[in-house]
């Protein structure tokens, strides 16, 4: 798709190992998806699927070449990429839910801890099959034969339309989000809310004496670990 150079390749490939997005078997030297990144990439997947898929980047590369060419004006490009990832950025936030919830499944699965009760924590499993059968319905076949004919704006989601793009505000607790925080429960990893009696992190340093209201970014014990941030 003519994404990076010679040189730049092997980069691809020592960065998805260093994000922990991959395993590598040093015996056959294959990689296999982390549960770090089986959950990120369901979640793009659900999100806007497009961002899974090198046409995106390839796009840009076409118009790159087509400025070298004379073909179209650099400010031209410039504005249309931009107001295009302004738009999934903004569509992302939408439902950026999804990528918590394929977090949780992810490290459920990996602690075969999936046989649950509950019907968000249903939802969330039925959303990973869903992601997963979207993506094991791209061929590769498919991707070169999309490579050459890919532009900016082929998407009907990324029109280079003139409206605004609204960003809505994710902290805002929506529906959507009390039903990730129920499944993230049914899961077993436990409720959002703080553990009952655990003392606030002070607010300044003044009356921090005798040990009182340090450690505040330590983690609590008890339940499972946390996935990691993706």
């Amino acid at each position: 798709h003519g994404i990076g150079t010679d040189a730049s390749m092997a980069q691809h490939v020592s960065k998805v190992q260093q994000r922990k997005y991959v395993t590598l078997d040093d015996s056959t030297r294959r990689m296999a998806p982390s549960p770090l990144g089986l959950a990120l990439a369901h979640g793009f997947a659900l999100v806007d699927f497009d961002l899974l898929l090198p046409s995106v980047r390839a796009r840009i590369e076409n118009e790159c070449s087509n400025i070298a060419k004379g073909l179209v004006h650099k400010d031209i490009v410039i504005r249309r990429t931009l107001r295009i990832f302004e738009r999934k950025m903004a569509n992302f936030a939408r439902r950026i839910e999804h990528i918590p919830l394929m977090l949780a499944v992810a490290y459920s699965k990996e602690r075969n801890s999936t046989s649950v009760a509950g019907g968000a924590a249903e939802e969330a499993l039925a959303l990973w099959d869903q992601a997963q059968r979207q993506q094991c319905a791209v061929t590769f076949e498919q991707l070169l034969q999309d490579k050459v004919r890919v532009e900016l704006g082929a998407s009907g989601a990324d029109d280079d339309g003139d409206g605004e793009t609204v960003v809505p505000n994710v902290a805002e607790k929506t529906e959507a989000v009390a039903r990730v925080q129920q499944a993230l429960e049914q899961l077993g990893f436990g409720p959002a809310e703080a553990p009952a009696g655990e003392a606030e992190a002070p607010k300044s340093k003044k009356g921090a004496k005798g040990g009182k209201g340090g450690g505040g970014g330590g983690c609590g014990g008890g339940g499972p670990p946390s996935p990691p941030p993706g």
